[in-house]
């Protein structure tokens, strides 16, 4: 069953009497009850609130969902008088049928002299659920079975039957719930069944809709303040514009929500900040003419709208959550195009960071004196009397909104932004002048006094260029070239690029990895057309329709389209970019938990995986081709359709079938059984080269061949290994931190980012039945029998395994991919050439 909805009932007195106070009943519209010689249906008070004075409020909360339950009278008999008290025995919780026999039928039998209630599978019509009660049961006897609701927290019985043993009941429950004044004087208590209770008003909570609030006026009336409805935009241009009433901090927020031309329709300001984990909590009013409605909004943006707010004008506000209908997806879809227009064209962007805490007050003001003290900004780093404000703008930095995947387009296509938090602002360009400022003198520092850790509380500037600040300035800074005025001339990275290098910045909504960074791309267009501006660059763009009616897999799938049509290869299949806690997508889309970097606590990157292979790819350059051959065919893959929609069919040959596996380098930490495997001993004589060039993948870090010298360097570390107390392994780590020179720093850092916790494997298949003796490096999920692969377009070859089909026979199979692999001798064509001169067949290989 789905997650059930919760409402909350804001009941307030609005009767302006000061002398009395009161309270009110909260109880349910009753069920209709057929079957079984039923008597008349019972309602019981479900809730009923503290007294209330004048002007004061309680909220009831309650679910959507339903339950049955068995239950006991206080009377003797099951007779249901007016207040007689119902209590629960048990209860399930109940799906009501949408189809015919798809309801749920619960079964009602005697245990210990009491009942029990369980659940007897699924036979109820469309509308209804079943109670079906055992013959044994004696009788007469108190019991009783209804109806149940959640209400804060916990299951009330909300309406009853008389329960006579072999009897069929079916249950027709209702959504509505009513709202009554408690006489004066009147004893009711909850879980009693109901009288007459006078006047009333009846309330239909649905949707997603939060809230509703309900007022006892002077005249003893109720009035109802409903969610707010969305009317549908007049035209795919437009857009809606919050006009923010004045008013003190401290009162409730109202506004006006319009609908305007994007162009030309007026000026307005547009907010950004973090949508977070957060649930609605708060409540804002809008007022479409004589009519007020509720909306409800996260903690965080009330805030934001309360310190935005004017006290004596309104302000003319675009906020996303609030302008753009949510759960309408075509509505939500047709504005996210939009939304490079509606950033460039706001008057300006307040980003709102968050309230005053942890001195951030302290740092907001810090910040102004880094730029005034330019010319000895550095001695502040040094200077002890600044601990505090350090210790304050490093944990600014590490705010939520720094990691939001919005930010980036919000921040980068503004005219101009201000930083807000709390009642403190700074423009932009004054913070990220800091940041760099900061940064230089950091990596300067470090230079001279050693490696600055992140974590040195000695040294509370470390982490900032590590920051999500940073990330989002260094980001923001390489995306586009702008003129004087901020019109964007030139977009300077590709999507996949912009995917692949900003997995750091996180989205609330899966599609929205795509989708919020759509707009900052130099060869795509979201499929908004506006009609006065052209989308700004020479490269050719490629048509990325914004749809959220789409699952996140065909979102995923129009990405690797992309990207393969524009790159003209396929190694998008070996990158790492989807959010490691999205489950259930084939292997070829890359997941972040296999990623060579992970985030911490502190918002600090720390390695968990080796580097990709692949990389990131340079115009018109690749860091090899092993899938790529003079001569070779084009470029061959399709995507699967019905049952194989999640695969991807990719043309390409087996190279050979893993034999032999060795331990994995658990974070860099070489099993010196891999010397002994390759047939060296580590000291008396230089290393092979095949092992020598494994180890760095072939390549130095700036990605050109492994020099020659290498050979020394490889022989050099193996002979440190035993001097950190770790006999069986060499530390490449520890040695790392040990003090060597640059030079030996580089390669050891080159071999850390090649082999961390990777595995080395051999196919050592016989030569005599045309089998090869190859070496290289694998995934740790690498086993025996996995087949090394060299898929047409990819440029580096992969570990595939093959999947016998569930409930098929063994003839049918597809494969899973284990990852990309460094196979020696066979990263640049090479492969390509064997397979023509060699009987190793073409063929289709169908990943799942």
């Amino acid at each position: 069953m789905a997650d059930p909805v919760t409402y909350g009932v804001a009941i307030r007195n609005k009767t302006a009497d000061t002398h009395n106070s009161r309270k009110y009943f909260v109880y349910s519209e009753p069920p209709n009850v057929t079957g079984g010689g039923v008597q008349k249906t019972r309602q019981i008070l479900w809730s009923i609130t503290d007294p209330l004075c004048n002007n004061s409020e309680s909220v009831f909360k309650y679910t959507s969902d339903f339950y049955g339950f068995a239950g006991i009278s206080s009377n003797a008999s099951s007779k249901l008088d007016q207040e007689t008290k119902v209590s629960i025995i048990d209860f399930e919780p109940v799906k009501i049928g949408t189809i015919k026999n798809d309801g749920t039928q619960l079964f009602v039998t005697p245990k210990d002299g009491g009942l029990q209630l369980k659940d007897a599978g699924s036979n109820a019509d469309s509308g209804t659920f079943k109670i079906i009660t055992d013959n044994k049961i004696p009788y007469p006897n108190s019991y009783v079975v209804g109806l149940a609701r959640k209400c804060d927290g916990r299951i009330h019985s909300v309406a009853a039957v008389e329960l006579k043993p072999g009897a069929d009941l079916v249950f027709t429950p209702k959504q509505p719930i009513f709202i009554s004044r408690v006489p004066f004087n009147a004893g009711y208590d909850v879980g009693r069944v109901l009288g007459s209770l006078g006047r009333n008003v009846r309330i239909t909570s649905k949707g997603n809709h939060s809230r509703i609030e309900v007022e006892e006026t002077g005249d003893g009336t109720f009035r109802v303040i409903e969610p707010y409805s969305y009317s549908p935009l007049t035209d795919g241009s437009w857009i809606r514009i919050i006009e923010l009433f004045p008013g003190a901090e401290s009162t409730e927020l109202v506004c006006s929500l319009s609908e305007r031309p994007l162009l030309g329709g007026g000026s307005y300001e547009a907010l950004s900040w973090h949508w977070g984990e957060e649930e609605r909590k708060s409540i804002i009013k809008i007022r479409r003419g004589d009519k007020i409605s509720l909306f409800a909004v996260k903690p965080t943006l009330e805030s934001a709208l309360r310190h935005f707010r004017r006290l004596d004008t309104a302000r003319f506000l675009w906020v996303d959550t609030v302008c753009i209908n949510q759960d309408d997806f075509e509505e939500k879809s047709s504005q996210v195009r939009m939304m490079t227009e509606i950033y460039q064209e706001a008057s300006s962007v307040c980003v709102w960071i968050g309230e005053e805490e942890n001195d951030s007050g302290l740092a907001m003001d810090f910040i102004q004196l880094v730029q005034q003290c330019i010319e000895r900004s550095d001695d502040l780093l040094l200077d002890g009397r600044y601990s505090r404000q350090w210790c304050a703008l490093s944990a600014l930095l590490r705010r939520p909104w720094f990691s939001r995947r919005w930010i980036i387009q919000e921040i980068a296509l503004a005219k101009q932004a201000a930083l807000h938090c709390g009642s403190s602002e700074v423009a932009w360009p004054e913070f990220i002048f800091t940041i760099g400022l900061v940064r230089g003198h950091v990596y300067r520092l470090s230079d001279i006094h050693g490696r600055v850790l992140p974590n040195d509380e000695s040294r509370p500037w470390a982490s900032i260029p590590t920051s999500g600040a940073a990330r989002l300035v260094d980001v923001t800074e390489g995306l586009f070239e702008k003129s004087d005025h901020g019109t964007i001339l030139k977009r300077f990275q590709s999507l996949e690029n912009l995917v692949l290098n900003l997995t750091a910045f996180k989205a609330s909504v899966p599609h929205d990895i795509i989708y919020a960074i759509l707009p900052l791309a130099m060869d795509a267009r979201s499929g908004y057309k506006s009609p006065q501006k052209a989308f700004s660059g020479a490269v050719e763009t490629q048509n990325f329709p914004v749809n959220y009616s789409k699952t996140f897999f065909q979102v995923c799938q129009d990405f690797v389209r992309h990207t393969i049509l524009k790159s003209g290869c396929i190694d998008i299949i070996c990158q790492h970019w989807v959010p490691k806690e999205i489950e259930g997508l084939p292997s070829w889309i890359g997941n972040l938990s296999d990623a060579a970097f992970e985030i911490g606590p502190n918002r600090e990157y720390y390695r968990i995986n080796a580097d990709s292979l692949v990389g990131l790819r340079g115009p018109g350059r690749r860091q090899y081709s092993a899938g790529f051959a003079v001569g070779s065919r084009m470029l061959s893959w399709e995507f699967g359709q019905g049952v194989c929609a999640k695969s991807l069919s990719v043309d390409g040959f087996i190279l050979e079938s893993i034999q032999k596996v060795q331990p994995s380098a658990l974070k860099a930490c070489i099993p010196l059984k891999w010397t002994r495997f390759v047939g060296w001993d580590g000291v008396s004589s230089p290393p092979p080269e095949r092992f020598w060039r494994t180890l760095t993948a072939n390549r130095d870090s700036s990605g050109n061949r492994a020099p020659s010298y290498y050979e020394r360097l490889c022989g050099y570390a193996f002979q440190q290994s035993g001097k950190f107390g770790t006999d069986n392994v060499l530390d490449i780590g520890s040695l790392i931190d040990s003090g060597f020179s640059r030079v030996v720093k580089d390669y050891l850092q080159r071999v850390q980012s090649v082999v961390w916790n990777k595995r080395l494997i051999t196919t050592d298949s016989p030569k005599s039945e045309g089998g090869l003796q190859l070496l290289g490096l694998a995934p740790a999920a690498t086993q025996v029998g996995d087949l090394i692969c060299i898929l047409y377009g990819c440029s580096v070859p992969v570990v595939l395994r093959k999947i016998v089909n569930e409930n098929s026979d063994a003839d049918k199979y597809h494969y899973k991919l284990i990852g990309e692999c460094y196979i020696h001798g066979m990263m640049n064509g090479e492969a390509c050439e064997l397979q023509k001169k060699s009987e190793r067949e073409r063929q289709l290989f169908e990943i799942q």
